[in-house]
């Protein structure tokens, strides 16, 4: 707090000749008083913000967006001194239950656009703001949340619920939907997601999903000078539930290096990690009224980020569970009769692809193999960079009993190691 005090007198405590009013300073907002900083101070920390965020970007790390150092003089400056054409920083909220990240803006400026506070960040002086957001309602923020009316509150659904997300500005590209919660009715037995679902639509492709997503995410492509997208929770009027979502979407500059390739509705910055279908749930996990949890109609690709001096990556089934895959045929029998299947003339209907895979045969040979279903995964190596893993489901259940979907581990392995 002594830094964030002597910043501010070293900012505003000198008034001398040649100027610059305040006004020039903020965005947006109104100023809160007609502060004069000097021109050599204002022209300083413009160039220094201007550079801690240029270097900030540069550090992604999970397949989400960067998180900058509290607590700084210099992003004390950045916030003060806004620069244009740059994202502002993203700051760590007080209060993770309900949202975990918002916006470091000045004080002003956050009760200006209509924000809720969350703590100090950029070095005290600023105030990490979110932008909570409800049926009916629009927004441009850099980082916005989609939620709920009411948080578990068990009862019937309201029909309808769309939230507008305009572009901040003409060099947006993508949309990141982080979903930090998630929790709606699941699908029906034929796994079609009828009595809830949500979807968006104004940008690429996206399935339409329902159940049980959170943790999960989806990137949106747009093309830059182009309209709103929107995002749309439809849930039943007539079936109760304790319906619950918070859906953060982040704007994405066409040049950010936070932009996922296209073609992936997820993407994965990291050597090793998780990925999980939509709704998976596990083996137990039943629920009245609804099916085990694959969603039909998929047909989506999952990017993982390759990374310098490694050279392959090996797909796993997550082993805490024989549950972890099955995607096509009957899962209802004991586990030990589960049987991994591959191939075009196996895998018709519900499948993933691994392009360039191969797996391990008895005599301790490779032989190729893309696209796998059935009840069990085997371990799956490619070299084929990007690395890819495609997800195909249809609308023919026939045959398949209790799919639960996957849940498979990716580690990408040094080159000769």
């Amino acid at each position: 707090m002594l830094g964030s005090m002597l910043l501010v007198t070293l900012l505003v405590g000198s008034v001398t000749a040649g100027t610059v009013p305040a006004e020039e300073i903020k965005p947006a907002a109104p100023a809160a008083a007609d502060v004069l900083v000097p021109r050599g101070a204002y022209e300083a920390a413009r160039q220094l913000a201007a550079e801690q965020q240029r270097q900030s970007t540069s550090d992604s790390s999970s397949g989400g967006l960067s998180w900058l150092r509290q607590n700084s003089v210099s992003e004390a400056f950045s916030v003060l001194f806004p620069v244009s054409g740059l994202d502002p920083l993203i700051c760590k909220t007080t209060n993770d239950d309900n949202y975990n990240a918002g916006i470091c803006l000045r004080v002003t400026d956050c009760l200006y656009y209509r924000g809720e506070s969350f703590g100090a960040c950029g070095g005290g002086i600023g105030s990490c703001c979110v932008f909570a957001k409800k049926c009916g309602e629009t927004t441009d923020m850099f980082i916005s949340h989609f939620v709920s009316s009411t948080f578990s509150s068990v009862d019937k659904g309201s029909g309808e619920c769309k939230l507008t997300v305009n572009p901040m500005n003409s060099n947006i590209c993508q949309y990141r939907l982080d979903f930090d919660a998630f929790s709606i009715i699941g699908p029906d037995a034929s796994s079609n997601c009828v009595d809830d679902f949500f979807g968006v639509t104004g940008g690429s492709y996206t399935p339409k999903v329902c159940g049980d997503l959170t943790g999960q995410h989806m990137y949106i492509n747009v093309k830059p000078g182009g309209g709103p997208i929107v995002l749309t929770m439809d849930t039943s009027s007539v079936r109760t539930m304790g319906r619950k979502w918070d859906i953060k979407i982040t704007q994405i500059s066409c040049n950010s290096p936070d932009r996922a390739p296209a073609g992936c509705l997820q993407f994965f910055n990291e050597t090793s990690g998780s990925v999980k279908s939509f709704n998976f749930r596990r083996q137990n996990a039943f629920i009245a009224g609804e099916g085990p949890g694959e969603l039909q109609n998929m047909n989506y690709g999952v990017c993982i980020n390759s990374k310098v001096g490694y050279c392959d990556v090996t797909w796993n089934q997550n082993p805490r569970s024989d549950f972890t895959f099955t995607i096509s045929g009957d899962a209802s029998v004991p586990s030990e009769q589960f049987t991994s299947k591959s191939g075009t003339t196996e895998c018709t209907s519900d499948f993933i692809t691994i392009p360039g895979g191969y797996v391990e045969t008895d005599a301790r040979t490779t032989r190729p193999a893309e696209r796998f279903c059935g009840t069990k995964f085997p371990e799956v190596k490619t070299a084929s960079q990007p690395y890819t893993l495609h997800v195909v489901t249809d609308v023919d259940e026939e045959g398949d009993k209790e799919n639960f979907g996957f849940e498979l581990n990716f580690r990408q392995n040094l080159c000769n190691s």
